[in-house]
């Protein structure tokens, strides 16, 4: 299950970031909040997605009819996994996904911790714009923080700063502050924790923390500060900033995730917008993701399933048995091995057909479902088949001469014995019936006992009960070697057709 979960959530991971990635680029000439927008939606999405995918299977949907089988829908990708074996390489890929993941989120909320510590220890210095400002004697950058009960810590350097220093730093870190950019990190990160493998959901969330500072860059030069000065005192606060901390990936500062030469660019350019994002825009952004979003958590792979079981007859395994498995897409056919196991894989998921074929056994048919990615087994007993005899009795005039036939012997395989017809008496045709022009076929259905005598002898289907007497009188007479079955006698049931003709 956990195997099939994160395939699952592989795939359409890397679908949506690389959807995210797309349509920021596409936006390049929008401003830098239209983009944090659309790959916040994109890491949201992402971080949602191992969690959906596992409550999905809960939610009430149709189901087929039992007895019929079911087409399989075409699919956005279909992948071919053979599961099973006796080392499961699936369950340690499953394991090391999770492990990963694990230390990951472990990181994300232990630097949250740290600068949760850090702050405590912090010295208030007053508030901005209603949010509390610290300084401590640990941090070389001044960073927002907090998810909810936001504040901006300050290094003990800032002292020594100009006013026009210090207003520009607080404007840039109460931007982060009002736009609750650190709750938004904050889901990058565990959407790169869930996402660990996939190249893409790491660049949609570096990319997203980019556009943070460049939407933070923006905000500060709207509030009037010249585009020249804003620079310089980004170049001159950049060259003091020396640490790497654990607490880090908890910090919104000044340093922020962009490049500081791509930053400079953005902010000293006249011809990118730098509005901000109204809630008309963002209702059409989310309206946007979520039209793009829900086919992609719709789509299901369809991981190929397998079918294993064994065919015995009650005693012991049967070798060499056909095992042919129909399905809506075609049927494949497996023969059991000297143990009497056989394995179909490759298997889309779907109901299919299996029937059990063996000389000697009457046929066998069961239904199965092949579940998603994952593998059914299905064991079945056959039953000894049913011995058929056919006789015809042709008369020209008058009765043949009733003669014993040679032994004969019906084709078996496995460790079923064939019964012998040893003892076949020729039924006569009637006079009156050759009289009266009666001919046809007589039926008969009845058991070969362990003794080789025939038992509960019924008709079928007959044209004349004399024609039935004259047949059922020499049938009654015959005798068999009985069948074996691993060496034991038993019974068989058989069909026997007579069938009296006239040859004018």
């Amino acid at each position: 299950m956990l195997w099939t979960v994160l395939l699952d959530v592989a795939l359409k991971g890397l679908l949506l970031a690389a959807v995210g990635l797309a349509t920021a680029w596409l936006l390049r000439r929008s401003s830098a909040s239209a983009r944090h927008l659309v790959l916040l939606l994109a890491v949201v999405t992402l971080g949602a997605l191992p969690f959906w995918t596992m409550l999905s299977p809960l939610f009430p949907r149709a189901l087929p009819s039992p007895g019929v089988l079911v087409p399989m829908p075409s699919a956005f990708f279909s992948i071919t996994v053979t599961p099973g074996g006796r080392t499961d390489v699936t369950a340690w890929i499953a394991a090391l996904w999770l492990s990963v993941a694990v230390l990951l989120l472990v990181k994300a909320f232990t630097a949250q911790w740290l600068v949760g510590r850090m702050r405590a220890r912090a010295h208030p210095a007053g508030e901005f714009a209603g949010i509390g400002v610290c300084t401590s004697t640990e941090i070389s950058m001044p960073f927002a923080c907090g998810l909810w009960n936001t504040s901006i810590l300050l290094p003990a350097s800032s002292a020594n700063w100009t006013a026009e220093r210090r207003e520009v730093v607080l404007l840039h870190e109460f931007a982060h502050a009002a736009r609750r950019d650190a709750l938004a990190r904050l889901l990058g990160q565990i959407a790169c924790a869930l996402h660990w493998f996939n190249p893409l959901a790491w660049l949609a969330a570096k990319r997203m923390a980019a556009e943070q500072e460049h939407a933070c860059d923006d905000w500060v030069l709207r509030q009037g500060i010249r585009a020249s000065d804003y620079a310089t005192h980004l170049v001159e606060i950049a060259r003091t900033f020396h640490s790497r901390e654990l607490w880090r990936p908890a910090a919104l500062g000044m340093d922020g995730c962009s490049p500081l030469h791509v930053r400079l660019g953005a902010i000293l350019s006249a011809s990118l917008p730098r509005s901000p994002l109204s809630r008309g825009q963002a209702a059409l952004a989310f309206s946007a993701a979520v039209l793009i979003a829900a086919p992609v958590l719709a789509l299901r792979p369809h991981l190929a399933g397998a079918l294993t079981g064994s065919v015995h007859d009650g005693i012991g395994f049967v070798p060499g048995a056909a095992v042919v498995v129909k399905g809506p897409q075609g049927a494949v056919q497996a023969t059991t091995d000297s143990t009497g196991g056989f394995r179909v894989a490759g298997l889309p998921p779907g109901r299919y057909e299996v029937r059990f074929r063996a000389p000697g056994f009457a046929e066998s048919v069961s239904g199965i479902v092949i579940q998603n990615g994952r593998e059914a087994r299905l064991d079945r007993v056959l039953r000894v088949g049913e011995v058929r005899e056919q006789l015809d009795v042709v008369a020209p005039g008058k009765p043949a001469a009733q003669r014993n036939e040679p032994p004969r012997r019906i084709r078996v395989g496995g460790n079923v014995r064939s019964p012998e017809l040893v003892r076949m008496v020729r039924p006569s045709y009637p006079e009156r019936a050759k009289q009266a022009g009666i001919s046809g076929r007589v039926l008969f259905r009845a058991l070969i006992g362990v003794t080789g005598t025939l038992q509960n002898l019924q008709v079928v289907d007959s044209p004349d009960p004399m024609l039935t007497l004259a047949a059922s009188e020499a049938i009654n007479q015959w005798q068999y070697v009985p069948t074996h079955l691993n060496g034991q006698p038993v019974e068989v049931e058989t069909m026997i057709s007579v069938n009296f003709e006239l040859n004018p």
